[in-house]
């Protein structure tokens, strides 16, 4: 990765919120601030709150938390923070499967799935983290995958699926049950005071899957 990659993502790092996979309005500033100053969401209402709720939604909407930053996952993992950008995928048996961005950047280790002090670190092959960060800046970014219940409304599987990339904010599905995950970041091999190992920028492949596992993690550098 040379300057004129790490310019080419600074200066289109917008073009990627397309990618989201939120409705059209949500991206739409002018709309944002039609909501924020009227309290009405176009085509769905006025908005609505109530005691104990977590959101303010227009009438017949209902908001649940069904993941939290520091729950023990299904392999043992402490789920990540820094929730961002995600996708959904049909499954079997009324089920859906959700892989779930983590904008982590390196040194993250309070907000990563291994605990404040990497005590959990040996759970997993080091060799599948992408950027190790010579053990001093490790990157924490990377992607979790849920199974949810759509019958019971709850995660009935939570898994690490990617790790070692930096600041995973934007993505996209493919017809073929996988998740894109987008870097949103320029950093190059030796960065962070020369802790980092690998160059970043790229997008990640991730499969949907109801079988714990990591992914391996492979920058798809033709993109």
């Amino acid at each position: 990765m040379n300057n004129s990659r790490r310019d080419f993502i600074r200066n289109t790092s917008l073009v990627s919120l397309g990618f989201l996979g939120l409705n059209q309005f949500a991206t739409n500033a002018a709309t944002l601030g039609f909501i924020e100053k009227n309290n009405f969401v176009p085509n769905y209402g006025p908005l609505s709150y109530k005691q104990g709720d977590i959101l303010s939604l227009p009438n017949g909407f209902s908001g649940k938390v069904i993941s939290r930053r520091g729950e023990v996952m299904s392999d043992g993992l402490l789920s990540p923070g820094a929730h961002d950008g995600m996708g959904v995928f049909k499954w079997k048996n009324n089920k859906s499967i959700l892989i779930r961005n983590h904008e982590l950047s390196p040194g993250s280790k309070g907000s990563g799935p291994f605990g404040k002090n990497n005590e959990l670190l040996n759970k997993i092959n080091q060799n599948d983290i992408y950027d190790f960060g010579k053990g001093d800046s490790m990157c924490y970014g990377g992607t979790t995958t849920m199974v949810y219940d759509e019958k019971l409304q709850k995660i009935e599987l939570q898994y690490l699926s990617l790790i070692g990339t930096v600041r995973n904010c934007a993505g996209g599905i493919t017809p073929w049950n996988s998740w894109i995950t987008c870097e949103g970041t320029s950093f190059l091999k030796g960065d962070e005071k020369g802790l980092l190992e690998k160059e970043h920028g790229y997008n990640f492949e991730v499969f949907a899957s109801d079988k714990i596992g990591l992914t391996k993690s492979v920058p798809i550098k033709p993109m």
